[in-house]
């Protein structure tokens, strides 16, 4: 709740800085969101990659099997817990 003395020009001007100096830190939180996204899908990637390019032998030795590879690779992405896909 806004407490005023003034005019409600004022209390206007007060809600119209409060908003606009939220924006910001929505911006940057969509923007981690963003990038957190990319990086997880290219450590994602970059991990089915390396495990397809194993072969048979060397995938049975670490207990894996081709049709495996990509519910592992999912599985060792790092995703942080606090975040939140948009």
């Amino acid at each position: 709740m806004l407490h005023c003395r003034n005019s409600g020009e004022n209390t206007m001007t007060h809600m119209t800085m409060n908003m606009t100096h939220r924006q910001p830190s929505r911006i940057l939180a969509v923007l981690r969101g963003f990038f957190t996204t990319v990086r997880v899908e290219t450590d994602y990637q970059r991990t089915r990659r390396e495990l397809e390019a194993l072969d048979d032998r060397a995938l049975a030795d670490i207990g894996l099997t081709r049709g495996m590879i990509n519910e592992v690779a999912r599985s060792f992405t790092a995703v942080p817990a606090d975040h939140k896909r948009i």
